[in-house]
């Protein structure tokens, strides 16, 4: 792009969460578009994430507003062509398992879509998930997160006329694998994986940080193609087997799998996703996010990648 040639404004709505950096990452590094972050000073994650990107860019906006604050978000999105709609990183533990919590975010997301619609924003791209209580006809109705972003999905497709709009539903990340190591090695000295699916079980896999932001590049370049469409983001279905087998290859450490019972963790909410993966499958059981991988110019993130890349507490390795 020739300098003083005109760079379409992208406003992102966290600068905290890990697909918004994602996001963030690989506009800066296209330089075709100008950037504004949301800022909400009652988000400390997000302000100190913030501030860490403007002192690296300067030429990246920050704007103070918050999701609960319409009229904030009214001014955020004035002038904007494109938002990427993602809830911010920091809520309660036991936000989205309330019946105030989900209120609370299907009217946060509400609310950006409102002021996307009153500023004419050319393109809305909503981080969204499957609702897990429609999909299983009513069989597991306490998955709140995927259900809550679902709702807003919802909403955001009533307004198709006057707010186009696309949709990316992330897979299983990669990055729950460190959280499912025990903080102990098991009697043959080998570092041990605790989950509550089969170590065969096939999900689809990504790694955020590194898949989301090419397929929303994507998705920003193909819009008319996608336009409407909820874009399935992973890098192919894998097992926790091949994720553990993965670790040892990059590592050179021993790892086994203990599968554990429904009854070992520690909410409900979790309980039902994973009867619900287990039954219905993660996506349920969609594929054709293969296909459209083999078009966007981007390596989709493989177990032995993620474990490559990662850079987490050296105790695991």
């Amino acid at each position: 792009m020739m300098p003083g040639e005109y760079k379409p404004l992208v406003v992102i709505s966290s600068a905290s969460n890990i697909q918004s950096r994602s996001v963030i990452n690989v506009l800066i590094k296209s330089k075709e578009f100008r950037l504004r972050l949301m800022v909400d000073d009652n988000n400390r994650p997000d302000m100190k994430r913030a501030q860490e990107i403007k002192a690296k860019h300067p030429d990246v906006e920050l704007f103070a507003a918050s999701l609960n604050k319409p009229e904030t978000l009214y001014a955020l999105l004035k002038g904007a062509s494109i938002v990427f709609g993602i809830p911010p990183l920091e809520m309660p533990e036991d936000h989205n398992s309330t019946d105030a919590g989900c209120r609370e975010e299907f009217v946060q997301g509400k609310n950006l879509v409102d002021a996307a619609v009153k500023n004419k924003v050319q393109m809305f791209i909503w981080s969204s998930l499957d609702n897990i209580s429609e999909g299983t006809s009513g069989k597991y109705t306490h998955v709140h997160h995927f259900d809550n972003r679902n709702k807003v999905e919802q909403y955001i497709s009533s307004q198709e006329f006057e707010l186009p709009s696309a949709f990316i539903h992330p897979g299983f990340y990669y990055e729950n694998f460190p959280d499912m190591i025990s903080t102990e090695r098991n009697a043959d000295g080998k570092v041990e994986f605790l989950g509550p699916l089969d170590a065969d079980y096939k999900l689809p896999m990504l790694d955020p940080i590194k898949d989301i932001g090419p397929t929303v590049m994507y998705i920003i370049k193909n819009f008319d193609e996608c336009r409407g469409e909820a874009i399935d983001v992973a890098a192919g279905y894998y097992s926790t087997q091949d994720v553990i087998n993965a670790y040892t290859e990059v590592t050179g450490i021993p790892a086994v799998y203990r599968q554990i019972s429904l009854d070992e963790l520690d909410n409900n909410e979790h309980r039902e996703f994973s009867s619900y993966i287990a039954e219905y499958g993660f996506f349920f059981n969609r594929v054709d996010f293969m296909t459209r991988n083999k078009v966007i110019p981007h390596d989709f993130t493989t177990p032995i990648d993620y474990w490559k890349n990662y850079k987490g507490p050296k105790a695991m390795q």
